[in-house]
């Protein structure tokens, strides 16, 4: 038996309890059964376990083996850099994730409160933490629900669910019986800890404690670690792509240098390992921080704080946006949207009836800023109109109140001014219109007809479909029998209006190839109304209750075809985000409320409110959008895609150029030439590579083009990116070896010198390459133009300076430079023809 498909009655048998509440004895043994009502959570990891996690990624690992290597074959400086490189992202993962581990803290404090409860047959207080299952409660307007309670009896309860359940407007509550697949947004007769009672009373039993409750599953839900990006999971795979080609290309260079041309051992194996520290991309990790960090700042700038620096550059590779309704393409603010009098609906300010406004004003007990949200639009709908709150509560004094009830579907006033009194009601029209016999059209007063009566209904029927909650208002004069032969005045259609900005964020998602679903708790013609007027592709609209009859076969097609879920359930959101990611989605959710945590937690990346968001929803997301505002996650996402599309161009520069290193020491190796260069000159070139031009591309502003077109499945390196490194590394080969041979009359320390001066030099024409290709000019980019003069500045240093005896170069002269920089301009140009013509013919 579910407790909401029962009589209170039962349910108070079932838990061997009565209405006069529980003793001494049974609390005792009820809490040593069932524990305290808190929202456990799981063995939280240690600080340096949590540390220690940091270093679990292969390439941290490779490059950690890369420095220990370094610092056995005397290069300090690498070693000191590489570490450097790893403990710094360490640093800022571990901090990171142990804010995350905050996220169930916060659910718990969400129980810590005090409540009445009837013990021994009288009221006391109590910590909530020390209710237990068969407790009767009593609750009043302002009470937080502390459980999740079966209502016995109640009085105008209404209670906010939105947190829990996404349903925008107040739930009226009440005794009946519902069905066993009843939805928890459906559960009239229930209460559920975290909600809160915004109108009425009540006495209900309590029925589940702890992690027993609807919140308590949402904390079970997301005990889970957030999945990782698509980024993280190729740069794992990309470190062991990198090593088991290294291995090879090093262990064929050793075998030829060592076996077939028998030169010095040490030497070759020191030459061999340098060469494999120098093809380990050790600055790939520190450029993904540095562009994500930047990308921070940028966001705070636009209103989005980023708490997990990989989440940024998830984003831009978000295939499918899955938003919650209430607070985030809307307002959350009730708002009278239209209106209805001398039969004509428009809106306020077209309206001349000052009666209709005026009844919404005085049948109501809200005021500007708290209250009923439907009866706080009422009081703001008045006050746009044109009339003095004040003055009109202090001319029209309330003489007695009929308050509305769930059965009677109204609420009526009596009033009086200057010696005369006034009854005025407002609630559902379909009741208001039995009560009246007249109707007021253009300032006359005039017998109704059921012509008038037809018109009413029809305008009802158009404001409805709409998604507007309609309320019908009229008066009469005198106090005697307040509720007979009433005036018909008009109607007020009610609703959460969109945010004027989200049409357009809706637009640029289309134009980005990203699909946008509404995931919410509210009724299903609120929810298409909505999504229609911010211009959504609708593709139908999926109730909670028809997703628990589907099999896994028909639930799949809908999550591929359905962009509108309404009435769902915190368990359905998560169902569905984790379908759509089987499904190789990359999944962005945003959300605000303690619902949406579960699915936040699960998704690539959980985007939470800032204003309106509960600390659950925030602490188990990604990014926080700090005004709320869904256009802003068009900005993110566009910064998300400037960083992929810099991660892409830092790897082609960084790949070529070391795939360029090892081709060159191979062919010479097959061609029994000496070593084109050192082993303290590879590493240095590593150096200059890996540094300042390298980060400086994570740098670059976005392209023009960046938000046209789908991003899904887009990988790092693709084919065109291939063919690049191939054709340019055997082009840099080709043409150093030249260099190098050329020179070889005038000794192997000046052929080196020149090799190595012009294997660095060709790092930077390939950045110019790399740049035109996505239609960028270097100097749009301040740093990189530092970091490339800075780069030639160190080269020349270890050319013309005392460090050229450690790097065993010689001052070049300028016919040497004359010859160097020529054979670069061709390598250049040649470069800069094939890869015009790889994009044309790999031009998607």
């Amino acid at each position: 038996m579910h407790y909401w498909s029962a009589n209170h009655e039962q349910v108070l048998q079932d838990l061997n309890s009565n209405e006069n509440g529980l003793t001494e004895t049974e609390v005792s043994q009820r809490l040593q059964k069932y524990g305290k009502n808190i929202l456990k959570k799981e063995k939280v990891k240690s600080p340096l376990k949590i540390f220690l996690l940091q270093f679990k990624s292969f390439l941290v690992l490779l490059l950690i083996a890369a420095s220990i290597i370094s610092y056995f074959i005397g290069n300090a400086l690498d070693t000191l850099i590489i570490l450097a490189i790893v403990v710094f992202n360490a640093i800022v993962g571990f901090v990171q994730e142990f804010k995350a581990e905050k996220a169930i803290e916060m659910l718990k404090k969400m129980t810590v409160l005090r409540t009445v409860v009837i013990r021994y047959r009288r009221k006391i207080e109590i910590d909530a933490e020390n209710l237990v299952p068969g407790d009767i409660v009593v609750l009043e307007e302002g009470s937080k629900v502390p459980a999740d309670c079966r209502i016995i009896s109640q009085e105008n309860l209404e209670t906010d669910e939105s947190s829990l359940t996404g349903e925008s407007h107040p739930v009226s509550k009440n005794t009946e019986i519902y069905e066993d697949n009843t939805i928890i947004a459906d559960r009239k007769n229930s209460l559920f800890a975290g909600t809160s009672v915004v109108r009425g009373r009540c006495k209900a039993v309590v029925v589940n404690t702890g992690m027993q409750t609807e919140l308590g599953k949402i904390a079970k839900q997301i005990q889970v670690e957030s999945p990782p990006t698509p980024l993280q999971q190729y740069l794992d795979d990309f470190g062991k792509k990198v090593i088991v080609a290294t291995l090879i290309a090093v262990g064929v260079i050793f075998a030829i240098n060592y076996f077939f041309e028998a030169k010095d051992l040490v030497d070759t194996f020191l030459t061999s390992v340098s060469l494999a520290v120098a093809a380990v991309p050790e600055g790939l990790p520190a450029i993904v921080t540095l562009t994500s960090a930047v990308g921070v700042k940028r966001m705070i700038a636009r209103k989005t704080l980023i708490r997990r620096l990989s989440a940024i550059e998830a984003l831009g590779s978000t295939t499918v946006i899955a938003t919650d309704k209430t607070g985030t393409l809307t307002e959350n603010k009730m708002t009278v949207l239209d209106v209805y009098s001398s039969e004509k609906i428009s809106d306020i300010k077209e309206c001349k009836d000052e009666m209709l406004f005026r009844i919404g004003l005085l049948c109501n007990n809200a005021e500007l800023d708290s209250g009923d949200p439907t009866e706080r639009a009422l009081v703001i709908s008045a006050k746009e109109f044109g009339l003095d709150i004040d003055e009109e509560r202090k001319f029209y004094s309330r003489i007695k109140e009929i308050p509305f009830e769930s059965a009677k579907k109204r609420m009526t006033v009596i009033c009086k001014k200057e010696g005369k009194y006034f009854s005025f009601m407002k609630g559902a029209p379909d009741i208001i219109i039995n009560f009246c016999d007249r109707i007021q059209i253009d300032g006359k007063i005039i017998n109704i007809t059921e012509e008038n009566r037809k018109k009413i209904i029809e305008a009802v029927d158009k404001m409805a479909s709409q998604a507007l909650r309609v309320l019908g208002f009229a008066y009469k004069e005198g106090e005697k029998n307040p509720e007979q032969d009433l005036i018909f005045v008009g109607l007020q259609g009610i609703m959460d209006p969109d945010r004027p900005e989200v049409k357009y964020a809706i637009r640029k998602c289309k134009e980005a190839g990203i699909r946008v679903i509404m995931i919410t708790g509210d009724h299903t013609l609120t929810a298409k109304a909505i999504a229609e007027k911010i211009e959504m592709n609708v593709n139908g609209v999926m109730t909670g209750k028809e997703l628990n009859q589907m099999d896994d076969a028909t639930f799949d097609q809908a999550v591929s075809k359905i962009n509108i879920f309404a009435r769902i359930e915190p368990s359905h959101k998560l169902k569905i985000v984790q379908k759509l990611r089987e499904k190789g989605e990359i999944v962005a959710v945003t959300g605000d409320g303690v619902n949406d945590a579960p699915a936040l937690k699960n998704s690539n990346i959980g985007v939470a409110m800032g204003i309106r968001g509960t600390d659950v929803a925030k602490e188990a997301s990604d990014i926080i959008i700090t005004d709320d505002n869904f256009a802003t996650i068009v900005s993110a996402v566009e910064e998300g895609r400037r960083i992929f599309s810099n991660i892409r161009k830092f790897v082609d520069y960084l790949l070529t150029n070391n795939f360029g290193e090892v081709l060159l020491v191979l062919v010479a190796s097959l061609l029994f030439l000496p070593l084109p260069v050192t082993a303290i000159q590879l590493l240095w070139i590593n150096f200059l590579t890996d540094g300042f031009p390298a980060l400086a591309l994570g740098l670059d502003p976005a392209q023009k083009n960046i938000m046209i077109g789908k991003r899904k499945n887009r990988k790092i390196i693709d084919k065109k990116m291939v063919i690049g490194i191939t054709q340019t590394g055997i082009l840099m080969a080709i043409g150093l070896l030249y260099l190098f041979q050329s020179n070889l009359n005038d000794g192997l320390v000046k052929a080196q010198t020149i090799a190595f001066t012009g294997l660095a030099l060709f790092q930077f024409i390939r950045l110019h390459v790399i740049e035109s290709e996505s239609k960028m000019k270097i100097w749009s980019n301040k740093y990189l133009l530092l970091a490339i003069v800075a780069s030639v500045l160190l080269q020349l240093s270890v050319l013309y300076t005392p460090l050229s005896i450690y790097f065993n170069t010689i001052q070049l002269g300028l016919i040497d430079w004359q010859n160097i920089l020529i054979v670069l301009f061709i390598l250049g140009t040649l470069n800069y023809i094939l890869s015009k013509i790889t994009s044309r013919l790999t031009a998607e």
